[in-house]
C-alpha cells in the first residue's frame, strides 16, 4: 500500500509504505540511477521519520536517511533496514 498526501493541490506519492520491526518505512522505487525524492522526504519530513528507502539501481549506502537498495538485494530489504537501524 502506497501514500498519497492529502493537501489541497498536492501530488506527492510514495510506492510503498512498509512495517520493519518497530519503523513504518516509506519505498520508493525507481527504474533507473536518476530520479527526484521529493514525496519520499515529504513523507518522511511529514510523518517524523529518520529512514526511507529507495529502491533501484544504485549501490547500497546512506544519504540523508534515505537507504538505497539496489533491485537485486530486494529480498533483504528487512534485514539491510534491520541493520541500518542498528547502526
Amino acid at each position: 500500500m502506497g501514500w498519497k498526501r492529502n493537501a489541497k493541490g498536492s501530488s506527492a506519492e510514495v510506492d510503498y509504505v512498509v512495517s520493519i520491526g518497530q519503523k513504518i518505512v516509506a519505498v520508493e522505487v525507481k527504474s533507473g540511477t536518476t530520479g527526484g525524492l521529493r514525496s519520499l522526504r515529504l513523507f518522511m519530513q511529514e510523518k517524523g521519520s529518520d529512514l526511507g528507502i529507495r529502491i533501484s539501481q544504485q549501490p547500497i549506502s546512506v544519504v540523508d536517511g534515505i537507504l538505497p537498495i539496489p533491485i537485486y538485494a530486494i529480498s533483504k530489504l528487512s534485514a539491510l533496514v534491520t541493520e541500518y537501524i542498528a547502526k
